[in-house]
């Protein structure tokens, strides 16, 4: 699976094993949403709409051509934003641990 559509997976907040009427049903659903949204506040998301259907159209194209992935390996965020707020988050941790443990002592 190419980048590119794990991108269009994620936009559409489908999981990687969605079958064509996951995709069809998820689809139909946000374009409504966005219709609603633009009915509400008067203005257009045709741009919004287009890109909901040129993302599922990718998907589905690309369920045809391959099959519905059946990868069951777990997908872990390793962008660097992720990676250093975990390891900030892992540095507080032990400095609240350390100050327990001596105040303590």
């Amino acid at each position: 699976m190419t980048k590119e559509i794990k991108n269009y997976y994620k936009f559409l907040d489908l999981r990687y094993d969605s079958s064509i009427e996951d995709v069809k049903l998820r689809q139909k659903i946000l374009i409504k949403l966005l219709r609603a949204k633009s009915i509400r506040t008067g203005n257009s998301n045709k741009e919004k709409i287009m890109k909901i259907n040129t993302a599922s159209n990718k998907i589905i194209n690309f369920i045809k051509q391959n099959g519905v992935p059946s990868d069951n390996r777990m997908y872990f965020d390793t962008t660097t934003n992720s990676v250093a707020v975990q390891t900030f988050v892992l540095v507080i941790l032990i400095i609240i641990i350390t100050v327990s443990f001596l105040v303590l002592l």
